[in-house]
């Protein structure tokens, strides 16, 4: 029989997935690697926007591009960098009985990390690239307010100003949500807290009440 039990390997496998160990190292350490071949590929795609942007735009609005090149690479590094210290959070969290919520909690705050970081860096890429590039910036296939602008300084503010608001309403949005959902997780384990307060007075209510000694005798004291 013992042998037989071993052999019966769901009620391991059925415990392992509950506890959210299976489901939180396979999404942790996926964000990592994402972290780690996004870091890589980004930069090779850097390069070579950084190359073909040189060859393309005038040498008089050359230092407006590097800026707003560098912003972008700065936006590769928040997101790469935001990967890994989320994927290492879910992968090393403590075990739980709500197993998925709190990875996508920590995925929806994730998101709106990146996003907004992002949009305020290329909104203010967009406003000094603007300028130093002399309106140079307009022949980017990027639908940004204010890079087509035939005033420069307006047209830096306003892409600054756009992408700044863009990115507040994106954290709000998310953190909403992610709080939203924090809620629901709170309350879910408190009202299990409190049904198993309530189960433990009814389990000692159910004991057997032991028999008075029979026989008439009396107690010792």
């Amino acid at each position: 029989m013992g042998f037989a039990k071993k052999l019966l390997f769901m009620p391991a496998v059925m415990e392992f997935l509950s506890s959210g160990r299976f489901f939180r190292m396979s999404v942790g350490r996926l964000l990592q690697v994402a972290a780690v071949s996004g870091a890589i590929g980004g930069i090779l795609v850097w390069c070579r926007l950084l190359v073909g942007m040189l060859e393309v735009f005038p040498s008089s609005g050359v230092s407006g591009i590097v800026v707003f090149l560098l912003s972008l690479l700065v936006c590769l590094y928040v997101t790469t960098h935001t990967l890994w210290i989320r994927g290492k959070e879910i992968a090393s969290s403590e075990d739980s009985d709500i197993v998925v919520l709190p990875i996508v909690i920590t995925i929806i705050r994730m998101t709106g990390e990146v996003c907004a970081t992002c949009l305020v860096l290329i909104g203010l890429g967009g406003c000094l690239g603007t300028w130093l590039s002399f309106g140079a910036l307009s022949d980017i296939p990027l639908d940004l307010p204010g890079l087509g602008s035939s005033d420069i300084f307006y047209g830096g503010i306003l892409c600054l100003v756009y992408c700044s608001l863009a990115a507040l309403g994106v954290a709000l949005t998310t953190y909403l949500h992610a709080e939203l959902l924090s809620l629901f997780v709170s309350m879910a384990r408190d009202l299990k807290a409190i049904r198993g307060k309530d189960a433990a007075p009814e389990a000692v209510l159910e004991r057997p009440v032991a028999s008075a000694p029979s026989g008439g005798d009396e107690p010792a004291y």
